[in-house]
């Protein structure tokens, strides 16, 4: 994430995710973030990066930080991981604990 590209102006909020170790952000306005993941026993992890960017969509959506939208759809990323490939989806009532604001 070089200062090169955020004077682009391209995008609001850039994220990497880095797996079980959660993910890296910054913001346009040049705040950098680190947020983990949770801890789970992992039974799938193809799907993670999906319900990630959903989460994170949805939270931003509904007026979360950056940093408190990355932390949701990394415990959405990790929940969606925690499950058995065949099992039930996670649903927003699983992440409401979770859930920024």
């Amino acid at each position: 994430m070089r200062q090169e590209r955020a004077e682009l102006g391209v995008a609001d909020i850039v994220v990497v995710t880095v797996g079980r170790n959660g993910a890296i952000g910054r913001t346009r306005t040049g705040e950098f973030f680190a947020v983990s993941a949770l801890a789970v026993a992992v039974h799938q992890v193809q799907g993670a990066g999906s319900a990630f960017s959903t989460a994170l969509i949805h939270a931003l959506s509904q007026g979360a930080a950056a940093e408190q939208a990355a932390a949701f759809a990394c415990r959405a990323g990790s929940l969606w991981c925690s499950r058995t490939p065949h099992g039930p989806l996670s649903t927003l009532a699983d992440l409401q604990p979770h859930y920024p604001g």
